[in-house]
């Protein structure tokens, strides 16, 4: 079924079982969860934290809102769906309420990735996701593509309406939590992330290594990113042939491809003055890239040797 058949369907071609409804897959996550935090309330006040990750399969196609959402934004399909993802946030929110654990829960809500920029959904707006002033879209490297909201919430610890400015990422999350609950990693594990507990009270993340960011492409150009404090740096990926790297992902038949590859086209920005990614300094701040550059391929050529399967 296509979004021209259904615009509230545009399912993918497959099998699908009898029983599995995808219209309720939504409710459904939700109902488990909130069955979830109640069933562990008793622990978690008694100091025994519990752990919940809910990946959403919504806002995202097929886009399946439900009544009373269905036709309520008056926008599109797509919007009458994100209209649900919030209501039931909200149940999901109260549930820690009428729990008595609102105050010491930490719940964290962001996505994956930058919107689309495309007409796929009609309505009065280009897109169903707006970048507003970033540079790109979903899929690629610049701004718009790699930088998402992240909202986090914390009675006892986070500040209500406090906004940091500190660059994060997913990969940040386990050594956070794994702080947070005294856990330990093992020493031999070395992980990408960084523990973010200091930029709940204030703008201080010291980072071992820059934040890093790889698009593989089949269709466009490959590209790889970095950020260190506000300078950004991106650059393409070109074969030996000359051409730019199409590939689609990394395994171990392309590694010797993708370890022959030069860095190309360099982008340099300062974020801080310049979000929107216009002026490429990288003609003028040669200093500044002769280091990025630098720390750039190290780390590239570390993700592809952990990428390698022996």
């Amino acid at each position: 079924m296509t979004s021209k058949e259904d615009p509230y369907g545009w399912y993918r071609k497959g099998p699908i079982g009898s029983d599995f409804h995808i219209p309720e897959v939504l409710p459904h996550l939700f109902d488990k969860s909130i069955s979830y935090i109640t069933a562990h309330r008793d622990d978690a006040q008694r100091g025994k934290p519990f752990f919940l990750y809910l990946p959403l399969p919504a806002p995202h196609t097929p886009i399946v809102p439900i009544a009373p959402f269905r036709d309520a934004s008056g926008i599109n399909p797509y919007a009458d769906f994100v209209m649900q993802v919030d209501h039931l946030m909200g149940r999901l929110l109260d549930c820690l309420g009428d729990q008595g654990l609102e105050q010491n829960t930490l719940v964290i809500f962001t996505s994956d990735n930058g919107p689309e920029t495309l007409n796929r959904y009609g309505g009065a707006w280009r897109s169903h996701g707006s970048p507003g002033v970033l540079r790109g879209m979903k899929l690629h490297t610049h701004e718009a593509g790699i930088r998402v909201p992240g909202v986090m919430r914390w009675p006892l610890q986070i500040k209500a309406g406090q906004v940091s400015r500190e660059p994060v990422g997913s990969l940040d999350l386990m050594p956070t939590f794994a702080n947070l609950a005294a856990g330990e990693i093992p020493i031999e594990i070395e992980l990408d992330g960084t523990d973010i507990v200091n930029a709940f009270g204030k703008d201080e993340v010291i980072r071992k290594k820059p934040m890093f960011w790889c698009y593989y492409s089949a269709l466009n150009r490959s590209k790889i990113a970095l950020r260190q404090g506000d300078w950004k740096l991106l650059a393409s990926l070109k074969s030996n042939d000359g051409k730019y790297l199409k590939i689609k992902s990394v395994n171990n038949k392309n590694i010797n491809v993708l370890k022959k590859v030069k860095l190309v086209d360099f982008e340099l920005y300062n974020i801080a003055k310049d979000r929107g990614e216009l002026i490429n300094l990288a003609s003028k701040n040669t200093r500044q890239l002769e280091g990025l550059s630098k720390e750039m391929e190290s780390i590239f050529n570390e993700v592809l040797e952990s990428s390698y399967v022996r």
